[in-house]
């Protein structure tokens, strides 16, 4: 699939509703979430004027997990529908 960005074959889930969900699937809610810690590197690409992206690469080059792949962990092991990180991940304000 390539949203998930598998090389094979997975079982995914489709959330099912019921009374007790009000027909939504899922029951609490669950947070997914990137988080960024800045360093050394982080502040010399600041104080020269760097891009987004270069401070982006080097946080997930130091272990950031990114939305995106909090998301597409939380659609493999069950926990929510591709549908939700659609709308999470992909959503434009």
């Amino acid at each position: 699939m390539i949203i998930l960005n598998l090389d094979k074959p997975v079982q995914l889930y489709k959330s099912l509703g019921c009374p007790t969900c009000q027909n939504s699937g899922y029951r609490g809610r669950t947070a997914i979430h990137e988080v960024m810690m800045l360093g050394k590197e982080h502040r010399n690409i600041i104080a020269r004027g760097g891009s987004a992206e270069e401070i982006r690469d080097v946080a997930i080059r130091q272990g950031m997990v990114d939305l995106y792949e909090s998301c597409r962990q939380l659609v493999l092991s069950g926990v929510t529908s591709i549908q939700e990180m659609v709308k999470t991940v992909y959503a434009r304000d």
